[in-house]
């Protein structure tokens, strides 16, 4: 399913009600696969025995919905944004606890420590870290 910030910057994007979005993005969806496809390139595919992504807490999506939204949203001073794996690629190639760390502690004044989010966890964070890289 569709993060919910896809919808919103789809109807940013096109003007249209978020209420028809659905079909429309299902469009774009295809649209995308179809043009992947056509570079050459094969569309993710899940690899047999795998198990399929959790579904995020709601302490992990409120925690989202609370600090990290704000830069994340629509990329602001960089941030990657959620679902754009190439706002993501050159972060994970560093690798996941290099992320987790980046979290915690912050990363000069384009990402403050702990995400703004004094009362979270570790564990938490590094759940949130998951859920926008799609790691989870």
């Amino acid at each position: 399913m569709l993060g919910s910030h896809f919808y919103v910057i789809l109807s940013r994007m096109t003007s249209t009600p978020i209420s028809r979005l659905p079909r429309l993005a299902l469009i774009f969806l295809l649209a995308g696969v179809a043009a992947t496809a056509a570079n050459g390139a094969s569309a993710p595919v899940k690899k047999p025995g795998e198990a399929p992504m959790a579904k995020p807490s709601a302490r992990v999506v409120t925690i989202y919905e609370k600090a990290c939204i704000v830069c994340h949203e629509e990329g602001v001073q960089g941030a990657p944004i959620p679902g754009e794996a190439f706002d993501w690629e050159d972060r994970l190639s560093y690798g996941m606890q290099e992320l987790y760390a980046n979290t915690i502690e912050g990363m000069g004044v384009s990402m403050p420590p702990r995400g703004t989010c004094d009362d979270c966890t570790d564990a938490e964070l590094k759940a949130v870290v998951d859920f926008m890289t799609g790691k989870q």
